[in-house]
């Protein structure tokens, strides 16, 4: 079934969401490491928005799902967000509309420095290697 919503969405939306499901599904479990706490590197939507906005060409915004959650998604050209590992929920990436001030996309999602989000943490060197970890097994 296709669903109503995507009449809202241009081809070339709907083209690169396709490309960050298959990208996604395609992704193994990965051993990150350990981050400078000792602690296990979990995947996280930063993460996976900074290694796939390259491979799909898209920029990545940080900043908050719904008013509390430190998140990460991409933006399409068509200004839609594609969220590649959507907070609490099983399944992604979502395609959400974001276009006009009624829009899921409006609602939900709230940009913000990136430096307020990561406390820092983007920064460091076990969240830049897990980066490129996820990055290479999207590649292969």
């Amino acid at each position: 079934m296709t669903p109503f919503v995507v009449r809202f969405f241009p081809p070339e939306d709907v083209r690169l969401f396709e490309e960050a499901v298959r990208l996604f599904r395609k992704l193994p479990d990965i051993d990150l490491g350990f981050d400078d706490q000792h602690q296990p590197v979990l995947p996280s939507c930063h993460m996976l928005a900074r290694a796939m906005a390259p491979l799909l060409g898209l920029p990545w915004v940080d900043g908050r799902f719904g008013e509390m959650n430190a998140h990460s998604w991409l933006v399409t050209p068509n200004e839609h967000v594609l969220d590649v590992y959507p907070v609490a929920m099983l399944g992604g990436p979502i395609l959400v509309y974001g276009k006009g001030t009624c829009a899921p996309a409006k609602r939900l999602y709230h940009p913000q420095s990136t430096r307020v989000v990561s406390g820092g943490v983007f920064g460091s060197s076990w969240f830049r290697r897990a980066v490129r970890q996820i990055a290479g097994a999207l590649r292969e």
